[in-house]
Formats: structure tokens, C-alpha cells, sequence
């Protein structure tokens, strides 16, 4: 039996969860807990790393839901942005680097 549990709207209705509060806005996670007799499909932003192990053993099919970028200050960001930056740089010359030595040391 091949049973499709395509979203949290499909949980909720199903009567599978019951989120209320504050717990209505945070994503929907799948933990390890439990036994699974069938295979599922499973749609949610995050899978627990047992989760994750125990539904691939069983057969069922995960996808990683994207979820949303966090917000931050526009002045960290700015500084975020300036490391990548910094940071890309430093990897590109220390390839450069390692790619003109090895001929060298080949010689």
C-alpha cells in the first residue's frame, strides 16, 4: 500500500496533528519516534537524521520542502557580504596557488 501524505494541510485534515498557538506558524518537522508499517511520501523542511534513516530503511519517499530565509539587519547582512566576499578571494588564490605549484613539484 502506497499512502500520499502531501502536506501539513493534509495532516492537519487527516487528523493526524492538531498544531494550535504559536505552533500553527512553525514548519512542520518529522521526528524518529515510532514504527511505520507502509510507505509514505512525506513533504516537510526538516526530517530528524533517525527520521530520515528509518523512513529511507521503510521505502518511503522524502523531499525537503524549502523554507524561508531568516531576516537579518541590513547591516549584518552588509558585513555577511563583505566575508563572502573576502572569504571567495582567499579560496580563488589559494587554487590559483595550488595549481601553479603542482607543476612545479612535478618537474
Amino acid at each position: 500500500m502506497h499512502l500520499i501524505l502531501s502536506s501539513l494541510e493534509s495532516l492537519k485534515q487527516k487528523g493526524l496533528i492538531n498544531p494550535s498557538g504559536r505552533e500553527r506558524k512553525l514548519p512542520l518537522k518529522i521526528l524518529g519516534t515510532g514504527e511505520l508499517s507502509m510507505k509514505l511520501n512525506f513533504k516537510a523542511r526538516a526530517f530528524s537524521t533517525q527520521a530520515k534513516e528509518k523512513l529511507e530503511a521503510s521505502g518511503c519517499t522524502l523531499t525537503v520542502l524549502p523554507g524561508r530565509k531568516k531576516w537579518v539587519k541590513p547591516s549584518v547582512a552588509k558585513n555577511q557580504a563583505r566575508a563572502d566576499e573576502y572569504f571567495a578571494k582567499k579560496r580563488a588564490a589559494a587554487a590559483a596557488e595550488a595549481t601553479t605549484s603542482e607543476p612545479a613539484a612535478s618537474a
